[in-house]
């Protein structure tokens, strides 16, 4: 939620209280009554709304990096050792298919990268026996496998989480459009039948419905240079 809606969602909150605080002065009026039941519950989901748009992605983030540091390291140590075994046996193919350091796993792109890895992890295992003398397991295997298919799980996160968010900013934004139509359509206008009787009442209530803008930065000023009385103009 920016800085403008989380001022309007403050007004809105000020004018529910405001009016829960007099629920006795209200009841007169069912009309009155029937539009802030309604409004009420706008509140609420205009506040579950903001806070699943404000799921943080940092985290996520994060995750999918972790895991992709784990998986490169697992996989460029085996493939280093495979490229070894290739290289005493003289297996050009194998030696050029296992010729993956860190850094070059981890520029390639995350849609190829568990394929590369599950092809190092393949080779390992159909070459298991022989790799023996080099130190290859098959725990060493199975913990590459794992690490492929967690990052497999991590990949596609950030984007729904990106979607996800989207989709929240669309649902925000008819939620304060829906919220607003109730409070100049219905409550604004209906709120001037109880003046005459509760002027303090409708006074107070036309504070609240003012939104407080968020303080702005002031600009900081740009540097001039102060020109010799002798310098032209």
């Amino acid at each position: 939620m920016n800085a403008k809606q989380s001022a309007k969602l403050n007004m809105y909150r000020a004018a529910e209280k405001h009016v829960d605080d007099n629920a006795s002065i209200i009841a007169a009026n069912t009309a009155f009554q029937t539009a802030f039941n309604k409004f009420k519950p706008n509140i609420t989901a205009v506040a579950g709304t903001a806070q699943q748009k404000g799921a943080a992605l940092t985290g996520i983030a994060t995750d999918k990096s972790n895991s992709k540091q784990t998986l490169c390291r697992l996989a460029a140590d085996i493939a280093g050792v495979i490229y070894a075994y290739a290289a005493a046996n003289s297996i050009n193919t194998l030696k050029d298919e296992m010729n993956l350091s860190v850094s070059k796993l981890q520029r390639t792109r995350d849609e190829e990268l568990a394929p590369r890895c599950q092809n190092i992890h393949d080779k390992g295992t159909a070459n298991l026996a022989a790799l023996a003398d080099f130190g290859i397991t098959a725990a060493m295997l199975a913990n590459l496998q794992t690490a492929i298919s967690n990052y497999s799980a991590e990949t596609p996160k950030p984007r729904t989480a990106l979607s996800g968010r989207k989709t929240a900013n669309a649902n925000l934004a008819a939620l304060f459009k829906e919220t607003d139509a109730i409070l100049k359509d219905q409550l604004d206008r209906l709120v001037e039948l109880f003046r005459a009787d509760n002027p303090d009442f409708v006074q107070t209530y036309e504070s609240n419905r003012i939104i407080v803008d968020p303080p702005t930065k002031p600009k900081k000023p740009k540097d001039t240079v102060n020109k010799k009385d002798d310098e032209p103009m």
